[in-house]
């Protein structure tokens, strides 16, 4: 895996979330397509941006930083999140969202701890 090039791994990833989706669909009973243009739009930006952009360049991370940086780093990805949901979309804090910001907060401190511990 280490001499797999990122963009290479990507496409593989990718590929996975197709066959998964497909399948998914067809076990469900079909895939609705209701859109408005604009939403089509916004569909297709927000694919392009999380599959051309975001995981080659997490891939790219992963082999710069090292898997456990960026474990932890992608262990803050929901409370980011939270944060933006409370700051850009109004959301409202509830007492599920702080337990549940503790409790990764929690696991990444643990995580850190034990890592130090073994070195």
């Amino acid at each position: 895996m280490r001499e797999l090039h990122y963009m290479k791994l990507a496409f593989y990833q990718c590929a996975i979330c197709v066959v998964c989706s497909v399948l998914f669909d067809g076990l469900c009973g079909g895939l609705q397509l209701v859109l408005s243009w604009n939403g089509y739009l916004l569909s297709a930006a927000v694919a392009i941006l999380v599959s051309v952009v975001a995981i080659p360049a997490f891939q790219m991370g992963v082999r710069l930083a090292g898997g456990t940086t960026a474990a932890l780093l992608s262990a803050l990805e929901p409370l980011t999140s939270i944060l933006f949901g409370i700051l850009l979309l109004n959301e409202s804090v509830t007492i599920y969202k702080l337990i549940g910001c503790c409790m990764i907060l929690t696991g990444i401190i643990l995580t850190i701890k034990q890592g130090s511990k073994q070195k």
